[in-house]
This record gives C-alpha cells, sequence and structure tokens, in this order.
C-alpha cells in the first residue's frame, strides 16, 4: 500500500512538472525573449536549455531509462545553478556573456592554441586555474579559480550543494559509464538509484521556476490556471509530507 502510494505520488509529479517544462521554450520566446536588455537573453537561453532537460528527464522516466536520466539531471543540476546565479547577481551577467561569446571563437583552436588565447584575454593564476576552467567558470569571480572543484563551487554557491553528493554517487557515473542500465537490475543499487530522481529533479523544478518568475514576474498562469502554484507545489508537499510520514 505504500509503494502504492508513493507510485501514485511519483506519476502525478512527474505530470506537474512536464505540464510545465515542455510549454516553458514557447513561452519564454514569445512572450519573454526580446524583453529587457539584449544580454538578458543569454539567461533566458539558459532556462530554455534547464526546461529542456526537465521534460527530457520526465519523458525518460516514463520509459525508465535509469542511465539517462541519470545523466539529464547531472546536466540539468549545472543549467538550474547557473540560471539562479545570473538570475540572483545580475552583476554577474556581462562578465558570464563575455565568457561564453569567447568560449565560441577559441572552440575548434587546438588545445595549445586555444589556451595561449584564454591568457592572452583573462588574468588568471594559472598555479590554481587551467585556462579552460578559467574559462568555464571564471565568470563567477569572487576567488573561483582558487577553488579545487569550479563545478561544484558554482552549484554550492547557487544554494543546491544538498544534490552534490548524488552528483557524485551516481551521476557522475553514469555519465563516465561507470554504472550502466544493468546497474539498476540489482536490487541494492537500482533501488537506491530509482527513488531519489523524482524528489530531485522536483527540486531542481522548483527552484528554476522560483528564479524564472523572480526574472520575469511570470507565474506560469496557461489557460487561467496557474501549472506552478496551483498543481506542482501542492503535488510536491505532498510527496514531501508523505516522505516525511513513512520515515
Amino acid at each position: 500500500m505504500k509503494q502504492e502510494k508513493l507510485d501514485e505520488l511519483h506519476r502525478n509529479l512527474l505530470m506537474a512538472m512536464d505540464d510545465i517544462a515542455w510549454r516553458m521554450p514557447e513561452e519564454i520566446y514569445l512572450h519573454h525573449w526580446d524583453a529587457g536588455p539584449a544580454n538578458r537573453k543569454y539567461t533566458l537561453a539558459t532556462f530554455e536549455d534547464a526546461f529542456k532537460s526537465l521534460e527530457l528527464f520526465c519523458e525518460g522516466m516514463k520509459i525508465s531509462a535509469i542511465t539517462q536520466c541519470g545523466m539529464i539531471l547531472r546536466l540539468l543540476l549545472e543549467q538550474t545553478a547557473i540560471a539562479k546565479t545570473l538570475t540572483q547577481h545580475q552583476e554577474l551577467l556581462n562578465e558570464y556573456v563575455h565568457h561564453y561569446k569567447f568560449r565560441i571563437i577559441v572552440n575548434d583552436l587546438s588545445i595549445n592554441k586555444r589556451n595561449d588565447e584564454i591568457r592572452k584575454e583573462f588574468a588568471f593564476d594559472e598555479k590554481v586555474c587551467s585556462p579552460l576552467q578559467f574559462l568555464d567558470y571564471g565568470w563567477l569571480g569572487n576567488g573561483i579559480e582558487k577553488e579545487k572543484n569550479k563545478e561544484d563551487s558554482l552549484i554550492i554557491r547557487a544554494g543546491l550543494g544538498d544534490i552534490l553528493a548524488w552528483k557524485k554517487r551516481l551521476f557522475d557515473k553514469f555519465s563516465h559509464q561507470s554504472f550502466n542500465s544493468t546497474s539498476t537490475l540489482n536490487p541494492a543499487i537500482g533501488s537506491t538509484m530509482i527513488y531519489p530522481y523524482i524528489d530531485i529533479a522536483a527540486k531542481l523544478a522548483d527552484e528554476l521556476c522560483c528564479a524564472f518568475h523572480s526574472l520575469t514576474n511570470f507565474d506560469f498562469v496557461w489557460d487561467g490556471e496557474s501549472k506552478f502554484q496551483d498543481i506542482f507545489r501542492p503535488r510536491y508537499k505532498k510527496f514531501i509530507d508523505f516522505k516525511k510520514s513513512t520515515n
């Protein structure tokens, strides 16, 4: 009975996330893309990619694509961290755009040539940060180049550090094929991977929607109903409350 209830809550939460995610790329392009300064498009593009990742996750869970969904969650985690950071710290946007545009310029160069061009463009301490690392994360400032793991620092600064353990334990391993789909056939491994997935995705969806609302004041209303406040949030609360009651 407990498992049946949990499965029902999972399905309802997935449907609520999917109902938002598939609508958002069109919403962004039609109603938000040309609003505000030109550089804001880079923040909106990050949101668009994140909502597409969320939609793919929801579709993947329907067919039990566990390995693929793990890699999508890894991607969604960093996308949400970037989108949230750029929304909360808009003073970083110009530097983010600078790094983004320069990455495109040097992308097809050889490693040595690319590193030389990065050194010419940016000032950083190469003793603690490689050129490519600085290109990817240097826009964050505040001594990010001295952090041992730049990606982890981005995630922690965005307030998503509680998901890092899952990233290191599973999502990174899926990405490098240390685990694959056959791993989920082992109940001792599979059960620990499957059940937290929707919980993590829901937390990221909640963070993503709140950040987008903060940036645009959009309330996720379609057809006179807020898909976030009226559907997703109540289902998310039911899911959390049920988990607490059964622990």
